[in-house]
């Protein structure tokens, strides 16, 4: 049961971050600010993005500085990081030479791919921003998804708060999380998902299907993958077609090696999405309910990925350390009033990018055909 203080807290917390979320685009109206951006040629929406990001680099405010730090974490050029490349898929000539169906990318507008896409949208949904960058947990480094300077995404993500390079500045906390421990694990559950047509799943891969519980179909081809890669022992026990018999042991033993990897990169990246945001878009388990631990925990540590990246547990006891972490914060009022602090700070800072939009396009002269 919550105490009277921490009752007062959580009233506090969401009144100022209702204050936060009060429009930031008056007096125009978010409406108008999007259609006066669109209005304008490709010149003068790079010049706005570029006097955002100008403005911005004079600017203070609790989510700009933990940016800052979080893009220091890497004195690398960000033009020197790989373009991410698509997922390999599982080689059916040498894992199912008696049924090798050909592997053919889908198209991502083709009804099959859209079905399978929207199952995977409701335990996961898509983020509250648009990323050029992103971690890739093989490389063990941040790549490009596309062209970082596009001013339409960047426009869009300051609209809803986001400040240019957010995605990088979470790639690299990732970057900074990541011990490499499970790498080989992470790569095997890391091919594209593939139909039992051949059918390649461009942009969704073994562990985004797997983690998102959804119920799905598994050609032999990709079960023997993971059994090669993952269960060296075990793996020439099975041929393709795997007889119905010996499915619930050999899915057995590999959702076995999938829990710690779901565990290790779903703990890191919940972690990494709260560094930089009040209330992101969690997955793989995490909820509502894990904010304000997770922005306590950061908090505990100043917001240093070094700091944390010293506490975070083994897979064995992921389970005992979230149990922890989630009753240190209920029961430390201090603790709960450095989370709510630490959200608040983050609202704050997304309302005043939104203003700072709004407010260099007004200096830009855009709102004056009035």
């Amino acid at each position: 049961m919550l105490t009277p203080i921490l009752l007062a807290l959580l009233a506090g917390h969401q009144e100022a971050i209702t204050e936060a979320a009060s429009d930031p685009f008056a007096p125009y109206g978010e409406a108008r600010v999007r259609s006066e951006f669109a209005s304008r040629s490709k010149k003068e929406q790079r010049g706005l993005i570029g006097y955002l990001e100008f403005d911005l680099s004079h600017q203070t405010s609790f989510g700009l500085e933990c940016l800052r730090f979080a893009l220091a974490l890497s004195d690398r050029d960000p033009g020197l990081f790989s373009e991410a490349s698509p997922a390999p898929h599982f080689d059916p000539a040498s894992l199912a030479p008696g049924q090798p169906i050909q592997r053919k990318a889908l198209d991502v507008d083709s009804s099959a791919y859209q079905a399978f896409a929207s199952q995977l949208e409701r335990p996961r949904p898509a983020r509250r921003y648009r990323a050029a960058w992103a971690y890739d947990w093989v490389l063990g480094e941040p790549v490009q998804l596309t062209d970082p300077d596009e001013p339409q995404r960047h426009f869009e993500n300051a609209c809803a708060g986001f400040p240019p390079d957010v995605d990088l500045a979470e790639a690299l906390i990732l970057q900074a999380l990541d011990n490499r421990r499970l790498t080989e694990s992470i790569a095997a559950f890391g091919h594209a998902y593939t139909d039992r047509d051949g059918g390649v799943y461009p942009g969704i891969t073994l562990y985004d299907a797997w983690s998102s519980g959804v119920e799905m179909e598994m050609p032999d081809v990709d079960v023997l993958g993971l059994a090669t890669a993952l269960l060296p022992k075990l793996e020439k026990r099975w041929v393709a077609p795997i007889p119905n018999s010996e499915h619930k042991q050999l899915y057995g033993a590999l959702f076995a090696r999938f829990e710690p990897v779901k565990q290790y990169r779903g703990l890191r990246e919940a972690l990494a999405r709260t560094y930089l945001i009040s209330e992101p878009v969690l997955y793989d388990g995490f909820t509502g309910a894990h904010l304000n631990p997770l922005h306590g925990f950061w908090e505990l540590h100043t917001s240093i990925p070094a700091k944390v990246f010293e506490e975070l547990p083994e897979e064995k006891r992921w389970e005992k350390f979230l149990e922890q972490l989630v009753k240190d914060t209920g029961r430390d009022e201090d603790r709960l009033q450095g989370a709510f602090n630490r959200r608040v700070s983050l609202s704050d800072s997304e309302a005043f990018i939104k203003r700072r939009v709004v407010a260099l396009m007004k200096d830009l002269g855009w709102f004056e055909s009035e």
